[in-house]
């Protein structure tokens, strides 16, 4: 891959990453405030039976409005932002990857690199050496070192990212990415409750105690939103320089 190919295509993963999670935030913002005006509405208020699919037919369930009222309150208040929160902390997640994937081959000798923690390719089968090609026996191999990176902890990732790929974002990406990731892991796996994994993971921005639900405002939200398109926007960056000769530098041990 040339330095040429290599920005076109790491110019395109950054943009369409900031596309999707602009369209996100505008559709999400656009389906709150709906969700908040249907309830001041007399039609709505008057539409109590709701159709929902079952096996073999549609089913109709009925709620009075108190009922209804307090079902879109907590949609458009936790569990909209934290749906959103989950799918876009994945296309982070997809981005980066890719990243990762776009600078292993675009230089190869950093696949080399080894860092203490992570279960990266260090020998290759002897069958897949004699029955595979180099470029097939490559890409094989960076899909097992990024799979290896995003089973570890997020700290681990930062360790690879500065020592492997030579990018190094400053401390306050990384700790908002920290806290980030473990909001996400607390509301997919412990119903938003703030427990000692939480704690772990945030550290100084953990953003609660142990058995508070964690909440997702609109300024947090915002928030996210802002860092995270900028973080991509950063990572895309670093990786152009990094990579703009032959030569970029980087640790083998």
């Amino acid at each position: 891959m040339t330095s040429s190919e290599f920005n076109k295509r790491i110019g395109k993963l950054r943009s369409q990453k900031q596309k999707l999670i602009n369209e996100t935030f505008w559709w999400v913002s656009i389906t709150r405030t709906s969700l908040e005006k249907s309830l001041l509405d007399p039609g709505f208020q008057d539409n109590l039976k709701i159709s929902v699919p079952s096996k073999g037919r549609i089913k109709t369930i009925t709620r009075d409005f108190s009922q209804l009222e307090e079902i879109i309150n907590r949609i458009k208040d936790r569990d909209l932002l934290f749906s959103i929160f989950v799918f876009l902390i994945a296309q982070i997640e997809d981005f980066l990857s890719e990243f990762m994937r776009l600078i292993l081959l675009k230089d190869q000798r950093r696949i080399k690199c080894n860092v203490k923690g992570l279960d990266l390719v260090k020998k290759l089968d002897v069958i897949a050496i004699v029955d595979g090609s180099k470029p097939d026996l490559i890409k094989e191999i960076i899909e097992k070192n990024i799979t290896s990176v995003f089973y570890a902890s997020p700290q681990k990732q930062r360790e690879y990212f500065e020592k492997a790929l030579g990018i190094h974002l400053s401390e306050s990406y990384w700790t908002k990415w920290f806290e980030y990731k473990a909001t996400r892991d607390i509301i997919v796996h412990n119903q938003g409750k703030v427990n000692d994994f939480y704690l772990l993971k945030a550290g100084d921005r953990s953003r609660g105690f142990e058995g508070d639900t964690i909440t997702i405002d609109t300024r947090y939200f915002s928030d996210f939103v802002a860092t995270m398109k900028s973080f991509v926007g950063k990572c895309e960056n670093l990786a152009k320089e990094e990579l703009k000769t032959a030569n970029g530098k980087y640790r083998k041990e």
